[in-house]
């Protein structure tokens, strides 16, 4: 019982933090190519209309998930 509730609590977290991901949205929405999209745009990907007052500390916490993001996706970037 125990082992199923700590997989969806993990399986809720990673689909929590890859929905926000700007890497995803910067390939994905934007179609904004070359190597590091999410790091280069993230300060795009976060406007201010939308975020307000949380889009800096929303930046800080998405910008390590972007780069490893970016850094996994790079050979598929260079073949583009």
């Amino acid at each position: 019982m125990k082992t199923i509730v700590a997989k969806s609590f993990f399986c809720a977290g990673i689909l929590f933090l890859i929905s926000g991901c700007s890497s995803l949205k910067s390939r994905n929405v934007l179609n904004q190519g070359g190597p590091y999209p999410g790091v280069r745009n993230i300060s795009e990907n976060y406007s201010k209309a939308d975020w307000g007052a949380a889009r800096v500390p929303a930046m800080i916490i998405d910008l390590p998930f972007s780069a490893a993001a970016d850094t996994l996706a790079l050979p598929f970037d260079a073949v583009k």
